[in-house]
């Protein structure tokens, strides 16, 4: 078991990043672990390559960086390594990602859950969270053409009609706020037609 006062060396990390520890004062565990993981990156020569070696060594020993949990960065690279999907993957603009991650929402299921939340979110302005919103509607309309159960489409579905009701709920052009109306129309003509067609299959094997 690695204790706080054994040298850096018994992470077997590689000798140029043991090097550059010990040239900035590093030479103990208990200094490593007392260290945040984005103060790593500017620790002279280490940058981010090297700080992701350091952490990921050190939760190989079932230790962590100062305050790891907080760091949203480290959270980020701790999700990657475990081949989570992030928002930036998806292809949210990169900008209104860090707002996000910042906030604990790195996942679509994570921005899911705190949709009701997006409008309060420090720095995040209306055009920002239109964009989210519009990103969260473009995905499950995607999502709703490949669904083939009548349940799954009904609960997509009700996110849409929940993501274009905070859109509307936004400052916005007449022309654009016709066109969402329309599109909220749409969908609730779906829902509709799927109801309408599910009560037609009750009544054929009452």
């Amino acid at each position: 078991m690695i204790k706080d006062n054994d040298k850096i060396e018994v992470l077997n990390l590689e000798g140029a990043t043991i090097n550059r520890l010990k040239n900035n004062g590093i030479f103990y565990i208990k200094d490593l672990i007392n260290i945040k993981y984005q103060d790593l990156f500017f620790i002279k020569k280490i940058g981010k390559t090297r700080a992701k070696e350091i952490k990921d060594k050190l939760h190989q020993v079932g230790l962590t960086l100062k305050d790891e949990e907080k760091d949203y960065k480290a959270k980020i690279d701790n999700l990657k390594s475990n081949n989570i999907t992030l928002l930036g993957d998806l292809g949210l603009n990169i900008k209104l990602c860090y707002i996000l991650y910042k906030k604990d929402i790195f996942t679509f299921e994570d921005l899911l859950n705190n949709i009701d939340n997006i409008k309060e979110i420090p720095n995040l302005k209306d055009r920002g969270e239109f964009i989210i919103l519009d990103f969260i509607k473009n995905i499950k309309y995607k999502e709703y053409l490949s669904l083939n159960e009548k349940e799954d489409k009904i609960k997509n579905i009700a996110i849409l009609t929940k993501v274009i009701s905070l859109e509307l709920e936004q400052d916005l052009s007449i022309l654009l706020k016709e066109n969402l109306l329309k599109e909220l129309k749409e969908i609730l003509l779906e829902l509709d037609s799927i109801l309408k067609e599910d009560k037609i299959e009750r009544k054929i094997y009452e």
